[in-house]
């Protein structure tokens, strides 16, 4: 259940480890989606009692777990977004050609894709929602949203609707069996 993330350019930790900052052909692999930009900023849930005033000693030991590998890759799998009072992401921000997709299977068993794109995309775990600007767009099942001035926002919610604001095209495709003959 961990989130790895890998970036060519650069990975930036601030002193604290509160927010880390992957650049360049950023990749990320998390069991509910994957994402795919050229920058990517994640700030880390803050444990419930600073660490400085716990003394030197146990600053180090509340550090979220961040283990780094070879050509910038890190895995951080407290990243999971566990709803603690420390550890876990509380907001990422993704920019530049941002690609997200995510399978979910149906009722059915079958594997459906959603795929968002966008500029930017904003994740806020406490409410679970998406927020994708710059020329959005959205594929669901067969159905699809773009974003017809670059002003448009779609907001995608961890249930799984969407909303949009701003001027939009709607592609609905029908594929039902009475289609196919």
């Amino acid at each position: 259940n961990a989130t790895t993330i890998s970036a060519k350019k650069r990975l930036l930790l601030d002193a604290k480890g509160y927010e880390a900052t992957f650049l360049g052909d950023v990749k990320v692999v998390d069991p509910r989606f994957s994402l795919n930009c050229e920058k990517l900023v994640a700030y880390l849930r803050r444990p419930a009692v600073e660490p400085k005033a716990l003394g030197e000693g146990a600053a180090q030991a509340a550090k979220p777990p961040v283990e780094t590998k070879a050509s910038n890759e890190a895995k951080t799998p407290s990243e999971t977004a566990e709803k603690g009072p420390g550890g876990g992401v509380e907001k990422a921000v993704a920019e530049g050609d941002v690609v997200i997709v995510q399978d979910k299977v149906n009722d059915k068993g079958e594997v459906e894709r959603s795929i968002g794109r966008g500029q930017k995309a904003v994740y806020d775990a406490v409410s679970g929602n998406i927020t994708l600007t710059g020329w959005p767009q959205v594929e669901q099942k067969q159905n699809t949203v773009v974003a017809m001035e670059e002003s448009t926002v779609i907001i995608l919610n961890s249930k799984g609707s969407m909303e949009v604001l701003g001027h939009s095209k709607s592609v609905l495709r029908n594929t039902s069996a009475d289609d196919a003959r």
